[in-house]
Protein backbone atom coordinates (compact mmCIF):
# COMPACT_ATOMS: atom_id res chain seq x y z
CA UNK A 1 0.00 0.00 0.00
CA UNK A 2 1.06 3.15 -1.19
CA UNK A 3 1.16 6.53 1.26
CA UNK A 4 0.20 9.91 -0.04
CA UNK A 5 1.77 13.11 0.73
CA UNK A 6 4.83 14.72 1.16
CA UNK A 7 7.67 13.69 2.73
CA UNK A 8 9.74 15.76 5.25
CA UNK A 9 12.66 16.90 2.67
CA UNK A 10 10.55 18.05 0.15
CA UNK A 11 8.70 20.17 3.00
CA UNK A 12 11.89 21.56 3.56
CA UNK A 13 12.60 22.24 0.01
CA UNK A 14 9.64 24.31 -0.62
CA UNK A 15 10.33 26.43 2.55
CA UNK A 16 13.53 27.04 1.83
CA UNK A 17 12.41 28.09 -1.81
CA UNK A 18 9.90 30.17 -0.23
CA UNK A 19 12.15 31.68 1.96
CA UNK A 20 14.82 32.32 -0.65
CA UNK A 21 12.14 34.43 -2.99
CA UNK A 22 10.88 36.63 0.43
CA UNK A 23 14.81 37.69 0.69
CA UNK A 24 15.04 38.26 -2.92
CA UNK A 25 11.18 40.55 -3.32
CA UNK A 26 11.38 42.14 0.17
CA UNK A 27 14.30 44.49 -0.68
CA UNK A 28 12.90 45.84 -3.79
CA UNK A 29 9.86 46.35 -2.26
CA UNK A 30 11.25 48.67 0.11
CA UNK A 31 13.49 50.48 -2.21
CA UNK A 32 10.11 50.84 -4.11
CA UNK A 33 8.22 52.21 -1.25
CA UNK A 34 11.14 54.66 -0.53
CA UNK A 35 11.32 55.75 -3.94
CA UNK A 36 7.13 56.50 -4.01
CA UNK A 37 7.90 58.41 -0.58
CA UNK A 38 10.37 60.39 -2.15
CA UNK A 39 8.18 61.01 -5.43
CA UNK A 40 5.46 62.41 -3.46
CA UNK A 41 7.75 64.55 -0.97
CA UNK A 42 9.07 66.06 -3.80
CA UNK A 43 5.96 66.92 -5.61
CA UNK A 44 4.55 68.09 -2.39
CA UNK A 45 7.49 70.72 -2.20
CA UNK A 46 6.87 71.61 -5.69
CA UNK A 47 3.01 72.62 -4.85
CA UNK A 48 3.97 74.29 -2.11
CA UNK A 49 6.41 76.59 -3.54
CA UNK A 50 3.97 77.21 -6.12
CA UNK A 51 1.17 78.03 -3.90
CA UNK A 52 3.61 79.99 -1.83
CA UNK A 53 4.73 82.04 -4.88
CA UNK A 54 1.18 82.55 -5.94
CA UNK A 55 0.06 83.80 -2.96
CA UNK A 56 2.99 86.02 -2.88
CA UNK A 57 2.26 87.57 -6.09
CA UNK A 58 -1.39 88.16 -5.24
CA UNK A 59 -1.02 89.58 -1.88
CA UNK A 60 2.21 91.98 -2.86
CA UNK A 61 4.52 89.95 -0.61
CA UNK A 62 8.43 90.74 -1.70
CA UNK A 63 11.59 88.67 -1.84
CA UNK A 64 12.88 87.38 1.82
CA UNK A 65 9.18 87.84 3.11
CA UNK A 66 9.03 85.34 6.00
CA UNK A 67 5.33 83.31 6.24
CA UNK A 68 4.63 82.55 9.51
CA UNK A 69 3.79 79.02 10.13
CA UNK A 70 2.97 78.91 13.27
CA UNK A 71 -0.55 80.47 13.24
CA UNK A 72 -3.02 78.16 11.40
CA UNK A 73 -5.96 81.01 11.77
CA UNK A 74 -8.27 82.19 8.92
CA UNK A 75 -6.77 85.20 7.39
CA UNK A 76 -3.29 84.50 8.01
CA UNK A 77 -0.28 84.13 6.04
CA UNK A 78 -0.07 80.57 6.23
CA UNK A 79 -3.50 79.87 5.38
CA UNK A 80 -3.43 82.20 2.26
CA UNK A 81 -0.81 79.90 0.83
CA UNK A 82 -2.62 76.45 1.71
CA UNK A 83 -5.33 78.47 0.24
CA UNK A 84 -3.66 78.15 -3.18
CA UNK A 85 -2.67 74.36 -2.44
CA UNK A 86 -4.50 71.83 -4.10
CA UNK A 87 -7.78 71.07 -1.95
CA UNK A 88 -6.34 73.54 0.24
CA UNK A 89 -5.50 71.26 2.93
CA UNK A 90 -2.21 71.19 4.72
CA UNK A 91 -0.02 68.59 2.91
CA UNK A 92 2.68 66.36 4.79
CA UNK A 93 5.15 64.31 4.02
CA UNK A 94 4.67 60.59 3.24
CA UNK A 95 7.96 59.45 4.93
CA UNK A 96 7.54 61.24 8.12
CA UNK A 97 9.04 64.68 7.94
CA UNK A 98 7.73 68.11 7.81
CA UNK A 99 7.95 70.63 5.56
CA UNK A 100 7.61 73.73 8.68
CA UNK A 101 10.99 75.06 8.98
CA UNK A 102 11.79 75.51 12.71
CA UNK A 103 13.51 78.54 13.17
CA UNK A 104 11.88 80.49 10.52
CA UNK A 105 8.54 80.38 8.27
CA UNK A 106 8.66 79.76 4.38
CA UNK A 107 11.08 82.45 2.90
CA UNK A 108 9.26 84.04 -0.46
CA UNK A 109 12.09 83.36 -3.07
CA UNK A 110 13.61 80.63 -2.04
CA UNK A 111 12.85 77.08 -1.98
CA UNK A 112 10.69 75.05 1.09
CA UNK A 113 12.79 72.02 2.20
CA UNK A 114 11.75 68.82 4.07
CA UNK A 115 13.05 67.68 7.51
CA UNK A 116 14.50 64.52 6.05
CA UNK A 117 16.90 66.50 3.91
CA UNK A 118 18.80 67.24 7.01
CA UNK A 119 19.13 62.94 7.25
CA UNK A 120 23.33 62.94 7.35
CA UNK A 121 22.93 59.61 5.55
CA UNK A 122 24.29 59.98 2.08
CA UNK A 123 23.43 56.78 1.18
CA UNK A 124 19.19 57.65 1.68
CA UNK A 125 17.40 58.69 -1.26
CA UNK A 126 15.25 60.51 1.05
CA UNK A 127 18.11 62.69 1.58
CA UNK A 128 18.44 63.95 -1.67
CA UNK A 129 14.73 64.48 -2.42
CA UNK A 130 14.12 68.29 -1.28
CA UNK A 131 17.36 68.39 -3.83
CA UNK A 132 15.34 67.44 -6.56
CA UNK A 133 13.09 70.24 -6.42
CA UNK A 134 16.01 72.90 -7.21
CA UNK A 135 16.25 71.24 -10.67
Amino acid sequence: MKKSGFTLVEIMIVVAIIGLLAAIAIPAFMKNREEAQSNACVNNLRMIDAAKEQAAMLLGWTNNYVIDQTDYDTGTDYSNVMSYVRGGTNVTCPAGGSYIEEDAGWIVGSLPLCTLRETNDPNTRLWRHAIAVEL
